[in-house]
């Protein structure tokens, strides 16, 4: 996956509260959705969409690692159309002000994502797995707490690093951007 340092072009201040309000509150609000439900369908909607959302706020791992992320995704030749939370006027998050269980909540979610969701994997653990490779119930329910964690983690910090205003249920303009 190549990176590059930043988005080709910047969104308006209108487009900025539009993108926020419609594309990161409408992934948070089907991620709250999903986590009422139990199913695994359910569950890889709420570990994908977090993890879509950590990116945003510049969160991701490196070798299963919790680092920043604040390059973008290369969708062509020197161009990216992905957006960070400073494009939006927001701040992104600083991994070394966060708790150690927002840390470990954050990299065990998205190290999840990655190998239970976002990609096909199978190995071996008889500890986890009955003999066929099939989770075990009490893996399935250690995962949905992991993913739950992880979710609810993100939504926290995606409302206190974007400038949306909970009260008013509007994003504000932000000083530097709008």
């Amino acid at each position: 996956m190549s990176k590059i340092a930043k988005r080709i072009g910047t969104l308006t201040p209108a487009q900025q509260s539009a993108f926020v309000q419609v594309h990161v509150r409408g992934r948070i609000r089907s991620i709250q959705s999903a986590l009422h439900r139990h199913t695994y369908s359910d569950l890889a909607v709420a570990a994908v969409f977090s993890r879509a959302i950590a990116s945003f706020l510049g969160v991701g791992t490196r070798q299963g690692r919790l680092c920043a992320d604040r390059d973008y995704f290369q969708h062509a030749p020197d161009q990216s159309w992905e957006v960070k939370v400073e494009d939006v006027g927001g701040r992104f998050v600083d991994l070394n002000s966060l708790s150690s269980a927002d840390k470990s909540a954050l990299e065990e979610g998205i190290n999840e994502t990655n190998t239970a969701f976002a990609h096909l994997t199978f190995w071996s653990d008889s500890s986890n797995q009955d003999e066929c490779g099939v989770a075990t119930e009490s893996y399935i329910q250690s995962q949905a707490d992991r993913i739950r964690r992880f979710a609810e983690t993100v939504i926290r910090l995606s409302y206190d690093h974007t400038n949306y205003d909970k009260t008013a249920n509007v994003v504000r303009p932000s000083p530097r951007n709008g």
